[in-house]
């Protein structure tokens, strides 16, 4: 199954940092994600979120894939889609309490707010550079780490002619060679 998030995020200078995606757009990136990287650090041994060094602009999306396994304390080892019970149903404390302990989260907002990614795949639009961590209330007692493959997404267009002959379809978030041209025509500014 695959999921859709779209996220609005205030990310100052997405727009310059993410014009350097340009070359790595229709790529791939591989990071590893250590279950001891907090959204919120204040315990010993937590590590700070994991940068994946991916920012995205106005239009354009990645997908998320994560494998592996990692301990979440107290012996219990998961992949990166968490245990089946939520974090809210044992007490709560994690960053996403719809999500399993020890479930693979992202943020593109700096860490104000995460939500949940899992072993994907996950579609992710928005603007900001994504951030990887481990949804736990306390990661220090955590170890091992995932894999977390991003495929990164063309860059939206900045010219109607992009869109022509079919070029509207490869960017993939247009329903029609007219949706496309508007889009371009504007400059993104929908």
């Amino acid at each position: 199954m695959r999921r859709i998030i779209c996220l609005t995020a205030i990310a100052v200078g997405a727009i310059a940092v993410g014009a350097g995606l340009a070359s790595a757009s229709g790529s791939s990136k591989t990071v590893s994600v250590p279950a001891t990287s907090a959204p919120v650090r204040g315990f010993t041994g937590e590590t700070a979120p994991v940068n994946s060094g991916v920012t995205l602009v106005t239009g354009q999306q990645i997908v998320v894939t994560a494998s592996g396994t990692w301990s979440v304390g107290g012996g219990i080892t998961t992949s990166p889609s968490g245990t089946s019970a939520t974090c809210a149903s044992v007490g709560g404390g994690c960053p996403v309490g719809s999500a399993g302990q020890g479930a693979l989260i992202g943020s593109l907002n700096g860490g104000a707010s995460w939500f949940a990614i899992g072993t994907g795949p996950m579609t992710i639009g928005g603007t900001g550079t994504l951030l990887l961590a481990a949804n736990d209330i306390w990661n220090g007692d955590n170890s091992g780490s995932v894999s977390v493959n991003i495929a990164i997404g063309p860059l939206p267009p900045t010219d109607p002619s992009q869109c022509k002959n079919g070029g509207w379809q490869a960017f993939g978030i247009f329903k029609n060679q007219g949706d496309c041209t508007n889009y371009a025509g504007s400059h993104g500014k929908k």
